[in-house]
């Protein structure tokens, strides 16, 4: 079992070792994740922002305001990827390109959630809906998004409970390796060794941060 871990652990440390450029920088995976944790964040808050956003599109629409005039009076409450991603596509069409491919060409690369809200309103604006229309089409979509909302925040709710567990577990698992060690000289050994401060304890604390962030994950994908 040792021997496998072994080799496992080496064999990992070579592919690693190929993969990464020659030429990379130490720092070059910092600055990734922080650019992936800025792009996380961006798109929670277009999340969090969409329901605002298109009730503001909605009365709006019902004011009689065109399309384009309720997209900006409601970039001012959208925010992160879907804040960005409306502006570009309100500066274009200032520019004479057409509203619907103006929304069009902000969707690449969006999130989700701000692709889908984008999707929606290059239908509306290609297939050049009345007011009354857009007032419809979006209420239906909010209803549609509330409920689902409501749904996701009661799914989360009755996981609580779970998500509490595996975080209690990860925090008695490391504590009871440290009782152990200290009350068998034997496994105290055996952690304190080249192995067992190369393979064991890191393999231990790999396991933890990937069960942790595995149950993260069936929450959120749960919750969407």
């Amino acid at each position: 079992m040792i021997g496998v871990l072994a080799i496992a652990t080496c064999t990992a440390l070579v592919v690693l070792a190929i993969v990464a450029p020659s030429g990379a920088r130490p720092a070059a995976p910092l600055f990734a994740l922080q650019a992936r944790r800025r792009q996380r964040q961006a798109r929670r808050a277009a999340a969090a922002s969409l329901v605002p956003t298109l009730e503001t599109i909605l009365a709006a629409s019902r004011a009689g305001l065109p399309l384009r005039d309720a997209l900006a009076l409601a970039v001012d409450r959208a925010r992160g990827d879907l804040e960005a991603r409306l502006r570009s596509a309100l500066a274009n069409e200032a520019l004479g390109v057409a509203l619907a491919d103006a929304l069009a060409a902000s969707r690449p690369g969006a999130g989700d959630v701000a692709d889908a809200c984008l999707a929606e309103l290059e239908l509306c604006a290609r297939a050049r809906l009345p007011s009354d229309r857009v007032a419809a089409f979006v209420e239906d979509k909010l209803s549609t998004l509330r409920f689902e909302r409501e749904l996701a925040s009661d799914l989360a709710a009755r996981t609580a409970g779970q998500r509490f567990q595996v975080w209690v577990l990860a925090a008695i698992v490391p504590g009871l390796a440290l009782y152990l060690a200290a009350m068998s000289p034997t496994l105290g050994e055996e952690l304190r060794s080249p192995i067992g401060r190369f393979v064991f304890i890191p393999g231990g604390l790999l396991f933890e941060i990937a069960g942790l962030v595995l149950s993260r994950r069936i929450v959120e994908r749960a919750c969407r």
